[in-house]
């Protein structure tokens, strides 16, 4: 009979040490051979060669039950009040009226039409008033659109226009339109022409003679101080010739012109002479 395998164990099962297994919920903590669980850590080499444990203790790890969440509470919907249950229909602003102080707003006379301004005019020497005169006078002959040609001059400017005056019309024309010192501006476009001078010398002789007689004693266009009077040249030209004979009298007839020239006058332009307000 052959010899058994000394691996296999002939005691029979039932004497035979049974293993048994933890059951759940046991405490898994006690000891083993080996030592309870808590030694079982990660471990470093110290510098002196001992083993140092690395990190939380195992007992670190245990779960840590979570608190319960605060409940708050949700406020109750406030119910809309009665006197606020329709919304209130939108209403336009109710205009202001104007302060009995202030009085009637200013206001454009009816029909009154356009003033245009020529090249060579000076807007910035024509005031608020004066232009309110020209609609007046405007609107009065029913004149729907005119052309101011020359406002406030400089000597220079001044010297200018009666070279082209002389140049278009001739010295006879403009020896009737000004006075004596105007006459003697003209005598110095004159004796400029007969010794040859050019244009620009002509009017440098002109300018100086100007200056020589004083400007406001040559033309009204040169006055000394346009807050006092505004002098304008109107293009007769600008108003329809039906039309001129109602102008000139509406501007006559104006308190605040003190004078009107007109191309019977000599003048090729309506002349105005507008007094300011003081």
């Amino acid at each position: 009979m052959p010899e058994l395998n000394p691996m296999l164990d002939p005691t029979p099962m039932a004497q035979r040490a049974q293993l048994t297994r933890s059951e759940p919920g046991q405490d898994v903590t006690a000891p083993s051979p080996m030592g309870p669980p808590s030694t079982f850590q990660p471990t470093e080499r110290l510098p002196s060669g001992q083993l140092a444990p690395v990190g939380p203790p195992a007992d670190a790890f245990h779960p840590v039950p979570k608190a319960a969440p605060e409940l708050t509470s949700v406020p109750l919907p406030v119910p809309r009040p009665e006197h606020l249950s329709t919304q209130a229909p939108l209403q336009a602003p109710i205009p202001m009226q104007r302060p009995a102080n202030l009085g009637a707003p200013p206001s454009t006379p009816a029909g009154a039409g356009t003033i245009r301004f020529g090249a060579d005019a000076n807007q910035a020497a024509v005031s608020e008033h004066t232009r309110q005169v020209l609609q007046d006078i405007m609107a009065q002959a029913g004149v729907a659109d005119l052309r101011i040609t020359s406002t406030a001059r400089t000597p220079e400017r001044q010297a200018l226009a009666m070279y082209n005056n002389i140049q278009s019309q001739g010295v006879a024309s403009q020896k009737e339109l000004y006075g004596a010192p105007g006459d003697r501006v003209v005598d110095a476009y004159v004796a400029g022409k007969e010794a040859g001078l050019s244009r620009d010398e002509i009017l440098q002789a002109m300018t100086a003679q100007i200056h020589a007689e004083g400007p406001a004693n040559v033309s009204r266009h040169m006055a000394n101080d346009p807050s006092a009077l505004n002098v304008i040249d109107i293009s007769p030209d600008s108003i329809a010739r039906d039309q001129r004979p109602a102008f000139l009298e509406a501007a006559r007839n104006h308190p605040s012109v003190s004078r009107v020239l007109d191309p019977s006058n000599k003048d090729p332009a309506f002349h105005l002479e507008i007094n300011q307000p003081q």
